[in-house]
């Protein structure tokens, strides 16, 4: 016959292990995607000039206008992330 005690001190072991399992797999997956984002923007960055109209002298542009306005209407996306998108699906 089991204890009350055995099946509480089993729950807790359980509650506390899969708790354990649930960050140590969070952490993992948060890794891995720094490293993938950072492996996609290391590839474009083999281009030095790939930001050149971009970034300049301190500000940032999109589409050729000073900043990124996100009250547009129409939203105008942003004129790298195309480009961002494919490195990351690229990184092996």
């Amino acid at each position: 016959m089991v204890s009350k005690q055995s099946v509480s001190q089993l729950t807790r072991n359980v509650v506390n292990s899969d708790c354990c399992l649930l960050f140590q797999h969070s952490a993992a997956l948060a890794a891995d995607a720094v490293t993938v984002m950072g492996r996609a923007l290391k590839q474009l960055l083999i281009n030095p000039d790939v930001f050149k109209d971009t970034l300049r002298m301190g500000d940032v542009y999109n589409n050729g206008t000073l900043g990124i306005d996100c009250d547009a209407d129409p939203l105008q996306p942003w004129v790298h992330g195309k480009e961002i998108i494919d490195s990351l699906k690229r990184v092996s």
